[in-house]
């Protein structure tokens, strides 16, 4: 039943999508998202259909399922009491396909083997997008195809360069997961050992040159930060020596990085480096860390003046120019920190809700890794774990769940955390 082939034409598909949301600048705009959310949908059809025919496994619950019901009641109710519906209607469509697509990674890849797979591929396809962002940036290509400028700052598909550090951010650490899965195999040399080791290093150092050379300070603290926990965590809580030792290539890898970008990109680096009063500084539009606090105090008066259902969903930019601080110039879209947009959007309680959701899932991954998953599944969810922190951590200062293909991408992580799993499968 499960290796049918509708099975395996619904796992390409997801795989696709997720390939084609990154590919088509995160699939912000109308004319980029709703190609995908309708292919979503078809899957998510197809996936019932077989599942109603015996083709496909039966649907699986995650165990978030009464904290998905309570927060997005309390979205549709804000969206219904919305002066902004047009807008707060569409905000929710967003939503729920975000939601079948995480149901879609939920159910399928089921069995090690597609695991594997899976995590593997959404693995590389950042990598790519940031091997061609590099190339772009230092043959000073400008835009071709789809692709945005990359000569100035690397930023592969992705209109804003933060975004791309986040979806770079989110790959390497998974990347670190599956150096650290890696074990010597039967009658393997060491050297055959370590050269696999050393395959894989060259695409997790495509991301870290990828990161430096998109001049996201947000995104390099969040990464450091990351980093440093990874290591905090697995040197004091692991008590194998080997899980210890993986650490070594993974920080000399970023030794390496850090010395390449600086022999390449020096004079860049060091001056997007300079000051700590200049480091949330966006280029597109010129926002510092000075005018992110604006929009912080306007999102937090919409908070004070709705503070029960919100303004609705999706409508932060329509009543953004009544509460913008004297002395902020910039449209935004965004406040720049999606907790404070949802609690300003949705109500207080709706944030909250999506804090229990977070704090439930964290809760559910814990149970996973110590109970339910093998080998390689702990080590791969260890260097996912901390990916998400690093990504959490800069959205509080961009919005990455306001952009389809990170939400996609970081949803397809949290189904691996989160799949059901048999007990001690070790």
């Amino acid at each position: 039943m499960r290796n049918s082939r509708l099975n395996l034409v619904i796992e390409i598909n997801l795989l696709f999508i997720l390939f084609l949301s990154v590919l088509l600048q995160g699939a912000v705009a109308d004319i980029y998202w709703y190609p995908v959310g309708l292919l979503v949908m078809a899957t998510f059809c197809a996936s019932l259909l077989g599942w109603e025919q015996g083709r496909v496994a039966p649907p699986r619950l995650s165990g978030l399922e009464p904290y998905l019901i309570v927060w997005i009641s309390l979205m549709i109710i804000s969206a219904a009491a919305s002066p902004h519906r047009g807008m707060s209607t569409f905000a929710l469509e967003r939503l729920m396909v975000s939601l079948l697509f995480f149901y879609l990674m939920l159910w399928h890849f089921q069995g090690r083997t597609k695991e594997r797979v899976m995590v593997w591929s959404i693995f590389f396809i950042p990598v790519l997008f940031s091997l061609l962002g590099i190339g772009a940036h230092f043959s000073k290509t400008p835009d071709f195809w789809i692709f945005p400028d990359n000569t100035s700052y690397v930023r592969g598909t992705m209109i804003n360069h933060n975004n791309f550090a986040a979806l770079i951010i989110l790959a390497f650490f998974l990347g670190a997961g599956l150096i650290m899965s890696l074990r010597r195999k039967a009658r393997e040399f060491l050297s055959e050992n370590l050269a696999r080791r050393a395959l894989l290093s060259i695409p997790l150092l495509a991301l870290l040159l990828a990161l430096a050379f998109s001049l996201s300070r947000g995104g390099w603290i969040a990464c450091l930060l990351a980093a440093l926990g990874l290591a905090a965590w697995v040197v004091i809580g692991s008590r194998n020596k080997r899980v210890r030792n993986y650490l070594i290539p993974v920080f000399a890898i970023i030794l390496l990085a850090v010395t390449l970008s600086l022999g390449m990109e020096r004079k860049a680096l060091s001056a997007r480096a300079k000051t700590l009063n200049e480091f949330f500084v966006d280029p597109a539009s010129g926002l510092s860390l000075a005018g992110r606090t604006m929009l912080w105090e306007s999102a937090w008066d919409m908070v004070k003046d709705h503070p029960g259902l919100g303004i609705g969903p999706g409508a932060f930019w329509a009543e953004y120019p009544r509460y913008r601080v004297l002395g902020e110039l910039h449209g935004e879209n965004h406040a720049h920190n999606d907790l404070l947009q949802l609690a300003a959007e949705s109500g207080t309680p709706s944030a909250l809700a999506f804090l229990a959701l977070l704090l439930k899932g964290f809760a559910i991954c814990r149970n996973n890794y110590r109970r339910k998953m093998d080998r390689f599944e702990r080590r791969v969810s260890l260097g996912i774990v901390f990916g998400i922190f690093g990504f959490l951590f800069q959205d509080l200062f961009d919005f990455h769940f306001h952009i389809p293909a990170l939400t996609y991408y970081f949803l397809a992580l949290c189904a691996f955390l989160l799949k059901p799993r048999e007990e001690d499968r070790e």
